[in-house]
């Protein structure tokens, strides 16, 4: 674990800084200035872009994960490993843009009714998509090279610092709301450039050839794999972003501005598991490589049990302050602070069930994912369609928790079949029933009427708490050995 956190802390504070400006960005200079149309057909565009984005790899990124160990050579440039990603890219980004041409009217026609506005912009989804796919791309790669902290910065920072100035431009009425969405794309353009460039001051940007490296035997595997990760990609991809497309085409952009705010918000909850995947996936793959089932399973227990913690401390942190929150917010807002504890609650089950997805695509069973997804997308489609009509907002939350639970039930009883692994222990039981515990009665805590006095109070007593019971429970040996690091380095300076 020594990898994970020496970069999973400075990446999780640039992912951090990154939501925070982001949420001041979408979900209160945006929404003060701007309708919650107009909120919501920025979160639609950018939903939409993610979705041609990962349809555009090709299933090229996760192939990057399990297979660049073996092409991992830096004196033979990784034996032009680079020009097989940016091939893909290419290929994937013109097949997608041609396929919406093809299918645009009745694209166009499933939003007519609901979401016209978005038709007016659509456009834009494929310059925004297809920076997004060289960024996923370029990203997958510089985790491979155990390279994460500087690209983080550029994905979960730079591009929010480059939205900051166009809606600032936008608020001070030096451009319209046109030219404030092409500004968008500009700051996705700013993060591939950078990627690129900070690649090239690694000396790792290299385009050499792959000649009498990749045989045809490995092309093969290598092509099978990604073939089955772009339909893997697909269901997953629908399973995961469903939500606000739906959303748009049968509730309208004014559910999207809100419900975006929203999942904005809960998406704070699992921050330091995307890094610490990041970090570990890389990993996961070199243990399969070199058949180090041990260190899989110590893994998978071990991140489990830090992001349950750290996602529950986040979760009640966020739940308790969540009314004055929503008091900086246009009124409206409020309509969303049960579909947060909703969607919160989703989180955290993902976050209790451990990387089982992360496993299981690097080792040779990554097949089954796509099995199980296809199953999952019945599943999802279904209950959006039924839910969204009736609870509108709070039905897709709804939507979201069952999908949420059936694909983690199904990854963690298949790794407990095949290979007897789970992440529950004592520790992890015992880590459980303290968070449940302070939950609950944090959400019992008595309001003060000043808004400022009263998040303080709050944060400061669920701080606290979770804290002091962390230190004595001692539910994470790594939590706990990272906060004994913590208290000897303050004493050091004392």
């Amino acid at each position: 674990m020594g990898i994970v956190k020496r970069q999973s802390v400075p990446s999780a504070i640039a992912a951090y800084a990154g939501v925070a400006l982001g949420f001041i960005n979408f979900n209160y200079l945006l929404p003060r200035f701007a309708t919650v149309e107009d909120v919501g057909l920025v979160k639609m565009l950018i939903s939409a872009a993610v979705v041609f984005s990962q349809l555009g790899t090709l299933g090229i990124v996760y192939t990057t994960l399990r297979y660049f160990p073996y092409f991992n050579s830096r004196d033979k440039k990784h034996h032009g490993f680079l020009v097989i990603l940016f091939t893909t890219g290419f290929a994937g980004l013109i097949i997608f843009s041609l396929a919406y041409f093809i299918f645009q009217e009745p694209i166009k026609s499933f939003y007519h009714a609901k979401a016209e506005l978005f038709n007016e912009y659509i456009l834009y989804v494929l310059p925004i998509g297809g920076l997004l796919l060289f960024s996923e791309i370029l990203s997958g790669y510089s985790r491979s090279l155990y390279k994460t902290i500087v690209p983080t910065i550029i994905r979960e920072l730079l591009v929010r610092i480059c939205n900051s100035i166009a809606i600032l431009l936008y608020i001070f009425k030096y451009i319209d709301f046109k030219f404030f969405v092409m500004l968008i794309v500009g700051g996705y353009a700013v993060q591939v450039l950078t990627m690129l460039l900070y690649l090239r001051w690694r000396k790792q940007l290299f385009l050499g050839t792959f000649s009498g490296f990749l045989t045809r035997p490995f092309a093969r595997e290598m092509a099978g794999y990604t073939g089955f990760m772009f339909l893997t990609i697909i269901s997953g991809i629908f399973i995961t972003n469903i939500d606000l497309i739906m959303l748009g085409a049968l509730s309208g952009l004014v559910s999207v501005g809100i419900y975006g705010v929203v999942v904005t918000i809960s998406t704070i909850i699992i921050i330091p598991s995307r890094t610490i995947t990041q970090i570990v996936v890389p990993i996961f793959s070199e243990a399969w490589k070199n058949n180090d089932i041990r260190k899989i399973k110590n893994m998978y227990s071990q991140t489990a049990i830090n992001n349950l913690l750290i996602g529950a401390f986040i979760f009640i942190l966020i739940w308790v302050n969540l009314d004055s929150f929503f008091s900086f917010l246009p009124k409206s807002y409020a309509q969303g602070k049960w579909v947060f504890f909703i969607l919160g609650l989703s989180r955290l089950l993902d976050l209790g069930t451990g990387n089982n997805g992360e496993i299981i695509l690097t080792s040779k069973h990554f097949r089954f994912i796509l099995f199980t997804n296809l199953y999952l997308i019945a599943v999802t489609f279904l209950s959006y369609w039924w839910l969204i009509p009736r609870y509108d907002m709070l039905g897709a939350a709804l939507a979201t928790g069952i999908s949420i639970l059936s694909y983690n039930t199904i990854r963690s009883v298949f790794l407990y079949y095949k290979y007897g692994m789970h992440p529950i222990t004592a520790d992890y039981l015992k880590g459980l029933m303290m968070a449940t515990a302070i939950l609950i009665f944090a959400s019992f805590l008595p309001p003060l009427h000043n808004i400022f006095w009263n998040i303080v109070y709050k944060s400061v007593f669920v701080s606290g708490v979770f804290l002091a019971l962390i230190v004595w429970i001692k539910p994470s040996p790594d939590i706990d050995s990272s906060f004994n690091h913590i208290i000897n380095i303050v004493r050091s300076k004392l």
